[in-house]
């Protein structure tokens, strides 16, 4: 009986080395592949941190000065640099339903929450106060400047949308019901 058992555990070791070759004889490719795949993902990580980082300094760059090309372009990043993150997301599209109703002060204050949210996606919540966020300096006279150019270009606007309402030519709608005019 002993005989039998020695026999077995002698197949079974050897079984044992065959399958420890094989495994070990994979292993490199297998250390290799899942190193590749985890710097690559540490790439991905890295850029969307990088992505993240530059959306919230141009906000804060841009907290007195709306207008300004960077300010706009990290507004339409938002979304996407944040698009795991539901209560930046949200903020968002609150802000862009704001924008669209005029009120400036409620777009004001729905501009900085917006902010605040994305600083605190990024762990700066902690160190900086919504207090600290809100704050920006624009001198005085630059937003007279720019509150100036934009009601020029809404006057533009506006006179260029009548001038076209009075130069477009008159439609006769209801041309197509009427009966032709026969001759006789």
């Amino acid at each position: 009986m002993t005989d039998w058992i020695i026999a077995g555990s002698s197949i079974v070791t050897a079984c044992a080395a065959v399958a420890a070759f094989f495994v070990a004889r994979g292993a490199p490719k297998a250390a290799a592949a899942f190193a590749d795949q985890f710097r690559a993902d540490s790439v991905v990580r890295e850029e969307r941190q990088r992505l993240r980082t530059n959306v919230l300094m141009s906000l804060l760059r841009g907290r007195r000065q709306w207008f300004h090309a960077d300010t706009i372009a990290a507004l339409n990043l938002v979304d996407f640099a944040f698009d795991d993150v539901p209560e930046v997301r949200s903020k968002y599209r609150l802000f862009i339903e704001q924008s669209q109703a005029g009120d400036a002060e409620k777009l004001v204050q729905v501009y900085q929450d917006l902010t605040v949210e994305v600083a605190r996606a990024l762990g700066f919540g902690e160190t900086m106060t919504e207090a600290d966020m809100r704050l920006g300096y624009y001198p005085e006279l630059l937003t007279k400047l720019d509150q100036g150019a934009l009601a020029d270009a809404e006057e533009k606007l506006a006179r260029r949308t009548a001038q076209e309402a009075q130069n477009a030519p008159k439609r006769d709608i209801f041309a197509a019901y009427r009966s032709p005019k026969t001759d006789g």
